[in-house]
This record gives C-alpha cells, sequence and structure tokens, in this order.
C-alpha cells in the first residue's frame, strides 16, 4: 500500500513538472498577444537589431528567456509599463526599443514640409 503511494506521489510530481515546463515553453516558443505587445517594446540583447517580439535568432539565449519572463509578470498581474521598467533595470535604458543609441522612433524622426 505505502509503495503504491509513493509511485503515485511521484507519478503526480513528475506531471506537475511536465505542465510547468510545458507552459514555459509556451510562453517563450508561441507567445500570446500581450506577451508580444511587452516583447515589441523590448530590445533583444542577443546582438541582432530586432526586438524581444521578433528576435528570429534560433534558440536565442535572451529573447526566449525574457517572453517567459514577461509571461511570468504579467500573471502576477503587473502592468505593461512596470515589465519596461523592470528590464530598464535590470539592463539599462538600451533594453527599450527601438534602441535609443541605434536610431528609430519617431522622436527621431525629421519632419518635411
Amino acid at each position: 500500500m505505502r509503495e503504491r503511494f509513493s509511485r503515485n506521489a511521484v507519478l503526480a510530481l513528475l506531471a506537475l513538472v511536465l505542465a510547468a515546463a510545458a507552459l514555459a515553453q509556451t510562453a517563450s516558443e508561441k507567445p500570446n498577444v500581450d506577451v508580444r505587445r511587452v516583447g515589441s517594446r523590448l530590445a533583444c540583447q542577443c546582438g541582432c537589431k530586432d526586438s524581444v517580439a521578433t528576435c528570429s535568432m534560433l534558440e536565442c539565449s535572451f529573447s526566449k528567456p525574457a517572453k517567459e519572463r514577461i509571461a511570468q509578470m504579467q500573471a502576477v498581474g503587473m502592468s505593461d509599463e512596470q515589465i519596461i521598467q523592470a528590464f530598464v533595470r535590470d539592463y539599462g535604458r538600451a533594453s527599450t526599443w527601438p534602441h535609443p543609441t541605434r536610431g528609430g522612433g519617431s522622436s527621431r524622426m525629421r519632419r518635411f514640409c
């Protein structure tokens, strides 16, 4: 009887671990619209010139964990601005998109009359 209980506990724990891994994989590989919205405002730090949402580097070492982190932060109720500020705090102003140092964005566009 005790062996059966122990076996069931191990199987339940294994199922829980697999479910958590599947959710984390989903957040990074198939992010929802909310994760993409925030990710489009963050610059990928892998060396590409894309946002976290649009980085197409295979097995990117930054965008994949960043998408997972964004999903986790959203799950606890953080706003887009709070998430952006957390990334700025951790990675500096260069973590925003478009990169302030790489140009782009409406604030740097010239007006033509």
